[in-house]
This record gives structure tokens, C-alpha cells and sequence, in this order.
């Protein structure tokens, strides 16, 4: 997530480029490690060209969004923002023109550049990290640079970084501004102690003496919530053990030292082999989860590799068989729910293992999920095998390839915890699943679906995650597409999503909602909900253009029908004033 202050114009800026990779590379591969040679001049405005030249850049697709493999952080903020990383959800985005071996060129910032005073300004340090989608070899190189100068790298050493390149925190001394955020060991720390692995014992991330204080503005405090008959969020103690593969929460008030949250140690070690079950050829690292008897429990997981993970290359083992079954499988099973939900710090990001994905189906860098185990799953060895394989989904909201175009339109903070129940959805099959560069496939021609976003431009907080839409193996009420999505963890929150109090023992809030293919009118409700109430969002969408044209959209309060291609909607989205928790509107398609 992205903060930063306001400055006057920039005069110079300092660079800071950072070649990380994750993965590890066979070593029978021949690879050159990324030299970077110069870079040209950063200005302080969203138009505007970066070119990074060098050499060993790998290679990718142009994009406009967020991507696995580059972000530029502002680090001299207090508190620090970035644009351009999937793993935490950037709405900061980079619009890469070209990606060669030996160029990389950034048209400029989008998306929600300025918002929240998400700017480059006056004297900022930026820093860049770039991931070579194919090799993934480090490099690394600092040069201070004068505004209007090119830099040019002195120094290129590769080096290995077991933890990753860290993560911002959305971190406030105002205190809404500080958001809960899900939180996962990357590696194995060096001291395993949240003083140790977090605090300034070792790592000079958040202040020790800090740690659980009611003082305004400079506390943090992390929590766990353990699989019981009762379940309950637990506050942990500064000398608490934190675990690879155990789930977290994380608040603070203050940022972290550096600006950005590290973490120092050694790689997590695999312990689960293809013949095992394992998906990759590198091996798995398995993660045990449980549940009550007679009953279902959400287990809090962490991803404990430095990197995203692909969750359709999850595997599920039973009792130690080596035939695991993929997440859909193990729900057709009665084990576990295929769905997974992320907190982006103001709503879920909810997918599954079926295409079309409502968010990208990704485990998130530095970060736990909520996987919902089974009632079946009792009695038994129910084992996730995560990957040691980084990702090559990125969060660019790509149309489906038989799209023609996109038209993209009183009670201390740390005791604050909330519960909920939410009902299992079932799934089919794993479908094939494309990579960065490829739009998610979809099965018939005539299957579409147009995607919902609300965004607060002054905040930052966004909900891009809700599909709606028309497939020929949809079904009349609840199918294996419409996915379950979890209520709101806490305040403040910004979410929009589907209800069906009327679809019985599925009654519940989707993230997803798909009908089966008709040439008849058909209409989607869908909610958009937020805490606290009173600020103005913006509505947009994104789809094949003859269908936007031939949709409208019902503001259900006001009766006002409101044209998707409109041009006045087009650079911003519709803006709505929420003056209401849950304020409902009605998508129409009409017939052809």
C-alpha cells in the first residue's frame, strides 16, 4: 500500500536500484547476472519517461498495472508508498511500454498517482526493484543523481536475499490511516522472537519499546487465532515465537525505521518432492491445517516463500497420499474450501483455483490467507504443499481473449478484533491458467464478464475484485464460479460485492456472480458497502465495449440509470457519496 507526504517540486532525487530475486535457478542453467548501466531522469509528475538500461533485464510484455517483477518506492516518505507491485497491491500503477534484455521503459505513473499525496517530490529517495522474470539474479546498485542527470551505475554485484525485498506497511499517526494487514514469515528469521524478527533487536523495523503500548501515534501489535472449539484473535507477547507457515496480523502506528518492513534469514526449506505430491520440480513446503469435529474452522495461514505463489499449484495431501488433489478436488471432497481471501487492508481480495478469477489468484509476498477447513477434513493429515515456484500471474486485469479491448472506465485500537461464519462454496476442476503476458482464457465464445471496481481517491482503499458476468457452464442461482466472499475484518473498510440471502444453504456475500449465457435481458444487484460512511468513491468498470454499450446501471436509492459509456465517466468512474453503510445498484444487460 502507498503513503506519502507532500513536497515542493523535485530538484533531485536519489536512486536507489535494486536487482532481488526469489526463486532459486538450477545450476545447470548458464545465466547472466542484470548489470545495470544508467538511468535517466525521474521527474515529479505521472507523464513522463524512465528508461533503465543495462543488460541480463530478461524479457516481458508491455503492461499498465501492477506486476511481480518491478516497484518504485518513494523512501523517503514518512511513511513510504510504491507503485507498481502485485504482492501488495499497489494502486500506484507503472504503465512499462517496452521490456527488453538490455531496456526497460516506463511511460509513467497511473492509476491513483496523486492520490493521498502519492507523489515524487523535492528531495525524495526512490527506489527501484526489478525482478528479471526469467533468470531471477540479483544485482545491486546506489548512485546519488541531480535532477536532469542521467545516472549511471558504478557498481553491479549479484547477491541472494533469502527474505525478499520487504514490504511497506500502511502505517498513520492519525490512526484511521493505520490499517490491519495480514502478515507472514517469508523466510526463516534469524531470531524467530517478534522482538527478534520485527522489532529493533536485530532488524531496526519497529521499536521494541513500543510494542503493545496504548500511546497514541507510536504502538504495534501483532496477533494470532488459533484453531479451537472457540476460536478467538490472540494478542501476542514481544518475546512470542512466530512460525513459517503460521498466519498473522499486524498493526502499527509507526513505520518502520528503513521504510519498509525486512526481514533477516535463511531460505525456508522445502520438505515435499513431486513424487510426494508436490506440483514443482522444486520441491513443496507443507503446511498442516484442522478443523473441530462436526464442524468447519477457518485456519489462518502464512505463504512462507519471498515471493507469490500461483494457488492452482497448491496441492492438497490426505493422510500423506502422494495422489493430492488440486484445491478444487480436496472441496468436492469435503477437506477444505477452495477459496482463499486476502486482507488488502480495507476489503478481501477473494479468488479460487476456477477461472475467471475475481482477484488474481496469487498467495501474497510477506503475507497470510484464511483457508476454510471442512467439517470432512476432521479425523484427518489435511496438509497444504505450497511451491517453491514464484508466481507468473501478475494483478493486470486483463479482458478474456475473446474481448476485443479493455474500457476501463471505544476500546484500545489493538483489542478491536472481529469474528465470523461464512459458508463453503463448492468447485469443479482445475482449468488451465495463463501467465502474465496472457489474459485469462475463456472456455466458449460466447462466455464474458465485465469487472466492478470502487476506489476512494483520497485514501487509497479499492475494491477491484467483483466479477459479473455470462458462462455456458453457469448456473440458475449458486455454480462453482460465484465465489463466497468473507465480511469486512474490521474497520475502516471499502467493499463491493454481491449478496444472495436468497440462495439458501449458499446464502452468503459473493465476489462473483455468473448466470448462465442468454441473449435475454439480465440484470446483477450488487452492493457497495463501507465504514466509516460519508466520503465520496468512485464507480468504473472494465469489459468489451459492445457490451458496455448495450448495459446500464441503476443507482436503486435515486432511481438514476447511468449510461457505462458515458464519457464522463470514463477517466475517474461514477462518483457516488456514501451516505449509507450499503448503498445498492442494479447492472442491466440488454438483449442483443
Amino acid at each position: 500500500m502507498q503513503h506519502a507526504r507532500q513536497f515542493s517540486l523535485v530538484r533531485f532525487i536519489t536512486l536507489l536500484l535494486v536487482f532481488f530475486v526469489p526463486i532459486t535457478v538450477s545450476a545447470q542453467a548458464v545465466i547472466t547476472a542484470p548489470v545495470i548501466t544508467s538511468v535517466s531522469p525521474i521527474e515529479s509528475r505521472a507523464t513522463q519517461t524512465i528508461v533503465i538500461t543495462g543488460s541480463g533485464f530478461g524479457t516481458q510484455n508491455p503492461y499498465n498495472g501492477d506486476s511481480p517483477y518491478i516497484r518504485i518506492s518513494d523512501i523517503t516518505s514518512n511513511p513510504s508508498w510504491n507503485a507498481g507491485y502485485n504482492n501488495e497491491g499497489d494502486v500506484v500503477y507503472l504503465n512499462v511500454t517496452s521490456w527488453t534484455d538490455s531496456e526497460i521503459i516506463i511511460s509513467g505513473f497511473t492509476n491513483c498517482y496523486g492520490c493521498s499525496n502519492w507523489t515524487l517530490n523535492n528531495g525524495d529517495t526512490v527506489s527501484v526493484q526489478v525482478w528479471n522474470p526469467q533468470s531471477n539474479i540479483e544485482a545491486t546498485c546506489s548512485q546519488a543523481v541531480n535532477s536532469g542527470l542521467t545516472m549511471n551505475c558504478l557498481t553491479n554485484t549479484p547477491t541472494a536475499t533469502a527474505c525478499g525485498a520487504g514490504i511497506h506497511l500502511t502505517t498513520s499517526t492519525a490512526g484511521i490511516g493505520s490499517l490491519w494487514q495480514m502478515l507472514a514469515l517469508p523466510c526463516v528469521p534469524t531470531s524467530n522472537s517478534i522482538a527478534g524478527a520485527l522489532g529493533t533487536d536485530t532488524s531496526s523495523n519497529l521499536n521494541t519499546a513500543h510494542y503493545a503500548t496504548a500511546t497514541p501515534g507510536i504502538g504495534w501489535i501483532i496477533e494470532d487465532r488459533p484453531v479451537s472449539a472457540v476460536p478467538a484473535y490472540r494478542p501476542l507477547l514481544i518475546n512470542d515465537i512466530l512460525n513459517v507457515g503460521t498466519g498473522y496480523w499486524l498493526k502499527s502506528y509507526q513505520a518502520p525505521t528503513k521504510g519498509i518492513l525486512t526481514m533477516n534469514g535463511a531460505a525456508t526449506p522445502t520438505d515435499t518432492t513431486q513424487a510426494q505430491g508436490c506440483y514443482s520440480a522444486n520441491g513443496c513446503k507443507a503446511i498442516t491445517v484442522t478443523t473441530v469435529t462436526g464442524n468447519n474452522r477457518y485456519n489462518l495461514v502464512g505463504n512462507p516463500f519471498p515471493y507469490a505463489i500461483d494457488w492452482t499449484k497448491v496441492r492438497i495431501r490426505v493422510d500423506g497420499s502422494s495422489s493430492t488433489l488440486t484445491p478444487s478436488a480436496a472441496n468436492t471432497a469435503g477437506y477444505i474450501d477452495n477459496t482463499v481471501n486476502i486482507w488488502n487492508g480495507t476489503g478481501y481480495d477473494t479468488f479460487t483455483d476456477v477461472a475467471p478469477y475475481p482477484s488474481t489468484p496469487n498467495l501474497q509476498y510477506f503475507k497470510s490467507f484464511w483457508i476454510n477447513v471442512l467439517p470432512g477434513a476432521f479425523g484427518h493429515t489435511i496438509e497444504l504443499l505450497i511451491p517453491a515456484e514464484q508466481s507468473t500471474l501478475s494483478r493486470n486485469h486483463a479482458v478474456p481473449t475473446n474481448f476485443e479491448a479493455l474500457a476501463s472506465v471505544d476500546m484500545p485500537w489493538y483489542l478491536g478484533w472481529l469474528d465470523w461464519v461464512v459458508s463453503p462454496a463448492t468447485a469443479a476442476s482445475v482449468p488451465a491458467v495463463s501467465n502474465n503476458v496472457n489474459p485469462q482464457p475463456l472456455p466458449d465464445p460466447s462466455d464474458w464478464y465485465i469487472r466492478l471496481k470502487v476506489d476512494n481517491p483520497v485514501t487509497g482503499w479499492k475494491d477491484h475484485g467483483a466479477l459479473l458476468g455470462q458462462l455456458t457452464d453457469a448456473a440458475l442461482g449458486f455454480d462453482k464460479h460465484d465465489v463466497v466472499k468473507m465480511a469486512p475484518f474490521t474497520a475502516p473498510y471499502l467493499t463491493l460485492v454481491f449478496p444472495h440471502p436468497d440462495w439458501g444453504v449458499k446464502a452468503a456475500d459473493y465476489a462473483s456472480d455468473f448466470h448462465l449465457v442468454t441473449n435475454t435481458v439480465d440484470s446483477w444487484r450488487f452492493e457497495v458497502r463501507a465504514s466509516p460512511v460519508g466520503s465520496i468513491v468512485f464507480l468504473s468498470w472494465e469489459g468489451d465495449p459492445a457490451l458496455l454499450s448495450r448495459s446500464q446501471l441503476l443507482e436503486v436509492a435515486t432511481g438514476k440509470v447511468i449510461n457505462p459509456t458515458d464519457p464522463a465517466w470514463t477517466a475517474k468512474g461514477y462518483p457516488v457519496t456514501l451516505n449509507a453503510p450499503a448503498q445498492s445498484y442494479v447492472w442491466t444487460v440488454l438483449a442483443h
